[in-house]
């Protein structure tokens, strides 16, 4: 059973200070925290640190404690687990199985038909383009892409527009053994990518 998870990172000053959220991080996540160029981006990782370290405490870990190891394509994983993060505006989620899994969360936006023609498929666009709302749809694409590639855990190293997300009935990959579930919250889109087809019906959010 795939476990998803998210956070409002509004909310985030409510559950603990700064200091106090410093102090159970993990060096890996302090480091990432202290690279960040804004306090949009600083907040965003601290969210996700927080975040992750509530799901791994369900399982008996803590991110200040667990040990990953890391792909040659940078995807950290855990042993016998697999654990992914992604965050869009003011939302974090994360995705928790015992196989690999991948997740993407995208804010829905306006007048995405160039970045659309760059980055999917001509079969792809085609779907976008025969949408009512091309805005929703672009988001839900896109998510279900990113959450590919996070799956395969390739990341961008696999070109978005070298496979091929075919959306009727259902979204698929053809010739690929893996399943979608798409969320929706507010107006931004989500997508899971594992390889069984056991989502929860809902998110859990903090």
């Amino acid at each position: 059973m795939i476990e998803v998870y998210g956070l409002d990172i509004g909310k985030l000053d409510n559950i603990f200070t700064e200091a106090e959220m410093q102090e159970s991080f993990s060096d890996y996540r302090l480091e990432k925290i202290a690279h960040c160029k804004n306090e949009k981006a600083k907040k965003q990782s601290m969210a996700a640190g927080y975040l992750l370290n509530y799901v791994l405490s369900r399982h008996g870990l803590s991110e200040k404690s667990a040990i990953f190891h890391t792909n040659p394509y940078g995807k950290r994983l855990l042993d016998g687990a697999d654990v992914n993060l992604s965050h869009s505006g003011h939302y974090v989620l994360c995705a928790y199985g015992n196989t690999s899994v991948g997740v993407d969360v995208e804010g829905i936006k306006e007048d995405r038909e160039k970045i659309a023609r760059r980055f999917f498929t001509a079969q792809e666009y085609e779907w976008l383009m025969e949408q009512q709302d091309r805005n929703e749809a672009f988001s839900r694409l896109w998510t279900l892409k990113e959450s590919y590639v996070k799956w395969l855990g390739t990341g961008l190293k696999t070109p978005l527009n070298q496979f091929e997300i075919r959306m009727r009935p259902e979204p698929c990959v053809c010739n690929t053994d893996c399943y979608f579930k798409e969320y929706r919250r507010e107006d931004y889109c989500i997508a899971v990518c594992a390889g069984e087809n056991e989502f929860p019906k809902e998110i859990t959010f903090l």
